[in-house]
């Protein structure tokens, strides 16, 4: 027999895996005129608790205690970035001005790995 707070998480999950979709994160692709793709990126962030009591002193008729539970949760959607994708290359166009640490990061793999193949 599940217990009451199974029952009461089970539902809760089942409700943000509906909020926190791939199609929320990644948005769906809008194509221009000219071919070129535009797919907006979002940040997502969730929070979940959940808690309940049993109450030792009174028993039900059935000699099991009776429950009392809850739980929340949040979901944070924030517009992050747009993915464009041209004919012959693909930028990463973020909403706030500084760069963003991957874009850092792959710039520096990608010069790391020109100066490697110029010594061979």
């Amino acid at each position: 027999m599940n217990h009451p707070i199974s029952d009461v998480m089970q539902t809760s999950l089942e409700n943000i895996k509906q909020m926190v979709d791939v199609d929320k994160i990644v948005g769906n692709a809008i194509k221009l005129e000219d071919g070129t793709m535009v797919v907006p990126v979002c940040r997502v962030g969730f929070g979940f608790g959940s808690g309940g009591s049993e109450f030792g002193e009174m028993k039900k008729s059935d000699d099991t205690l009776p429950f009392g539970g809850g739980s929340a949760a949040g979901v944070s959607l924030a517009p992050m970035a747009f993915l464009v994708i041209h004919k012959d290359k693909v930028e990463l166009l973020h909403i706030n001005d500084r760069t963003h640490i991957y874009e850092k990061i792959m710039q520096v793999v990608e010069k790391a790995s020109e100066k490697l193949m110029e010594g061979n």
